[in-house]
C-alpha cells in the first residue's frame, strides 16, 4: 500500500502556481500537422468537450492562428470511449508524437513510476473485517482536470481544432506525468482523510475505497428486492459514488449498487 502523506510544500506551491510536468528540453519539438482518426470521426464530441472546458475555465482559446503565441507545442491529439459508460467519449493527447521530437522525449520516464494499491489488499482487508463488511468506493470527477499546469508548461500543450488554437492549462489524459502529479494531491487528500478518522481506506489514483466493519442491524443501503439475498448471503456490501469537487455535489445511483460475496 502506498504511504499517505500530508500536504507538502511542493504539493501547495503547485496549487498556487501550477504543477511543473518534468519537462526537459532535449531536442527540436516537432508540431503535429493534423489530429488523430478519431477525433476526425467524432468531431461533434471534441467541439462539445473543448467548448465545455473553456466554459468551465479548463481550456483556453479559441484563438486566432495569427495570435502570438511563442513557443506554443501544438499536439494531436483523439477520442477513447469511456468502456464503462457508453457514449461517453474522452480526449486523449498524444504527448509521445512525432517519434524523437515530443514532448515525451523531454520527460523521464523513470520519474513517473509510481506504485498503486492493488485489489489483492483491498480484499485481504475486507475479509480480515469478516461477512458483512461495508465497502464505499467514491470516485473523484475529472480529476486530472482539477490539476493546473505551471504557466512555463502550459505552452507544451497546445492543440488545433477547426483553424482555432487552443491551451491547455490543466492535467491532461495522455500526459506521461499526469498520474505521478495528480497521486500527490491525492496521498494528501487521502492522508486528510485518515486523519479525520476513516481507518481502513485504499486509493487508486482518484478512486477511494473505504472499508468498515459490519454493523449489527444495518445492511447498507441497497436497492429494493436486495434485502433478503443479503441476509441469506452475508455479503461485502459495495456502494459506488462519484463526487464533483467543482460543485461540492456526490451522487450514487441505485444501479451502482452491487453486491461482492465473501
Amino acid at each position: 500500500m502506498v504511504t499517505q502523506t500530508r500536504l507538502t510544500p511542493a504539493t501547495c506551491a503547485g496549487y498556487r502556481e501550477g504543477f511543473r510536468i518534468g519537462y526537459r528540453p532535449c531536442s527540436a519539438l516537432k508540431p503535429a500537422q493534423a489530429n488523430m482518426k478519431s477525433a476526425m470521426e467524432h468531431p461533434d464530441i471534441v467541439t462539445e468537450y473543448l467548448d465545455r472546458e473553456c466554459r468551465l475555465g479548463r481550456m483556453l482559446g479559441p484563438f486566432k492562428p495569427a495570435t502570438h503565441l511563442p513557443q506554443l507545442q501544438i499536439n494531436r491529439f483523439g477520442v477513447i470511449s469511456k468502456g464503462h459508460n457508453t457514449g461517453k467519449y474522452r480526449l486523449i493527447t498524444d504527448l509521445s508524437f512525432p517519434p524523437g521530437q515530443s514532448v515525451h522525449d523531454g520527460i523521464d520516464s523513470d520519474i513517473c513510476s509510481l506504485e498503486y494499491t492493488t485489489v489483492d489488499e483491498v480484499a485481504a482487508c475486507a475479509v480480515s473485517l469478516g461477512a458483512g463488511a461495508l465497502l464505499a468506493k467514491v470516485d473523484i470527477e475529472s480529476a486530472y482536470r482539477l490539476i493546473p499546469v505551471h504557466p512555463q508548461d502550459c505552452v507544451l500543450q497546445g492543440m488545433r481544432w477547426e483553424g482555432a488554437i487552443y491551451v491547455d492549462p490543466m492535467l491532461p489524459f495522455g500526459l506521461r506525468s499526469s498520474p505521478k502529479i495528480f497521486n500527490a494531491v491525492a496521498e494528501a487528500l487521502h492522508w486528510h482523510l485518515v486523519q479525520s478518522g476513516i481507518t481502513h481506506l485504499y486509493h487508486y489514483l482518484d478512486d477511494y475505497i473505504m472499508v468498515a466493519q459490519p454493523v449489527v442491524g444495518v445492511v447498507g443501503v441497497v436497492a429494493p428486492g436486495q434485502v433478503e439475498t443479503i441476509k441469506r448471503c452475508h455479503p461485502l456490501v459495495c456502494i459506488s459514488a462519484v463526487s464533483d469537487f467543482s460543485s461540492y455535489l456526490t451522487t450514487g445511483p441505485l444501479r451502482k449498487v452491487s453486491n461482492m460475496l465473501l
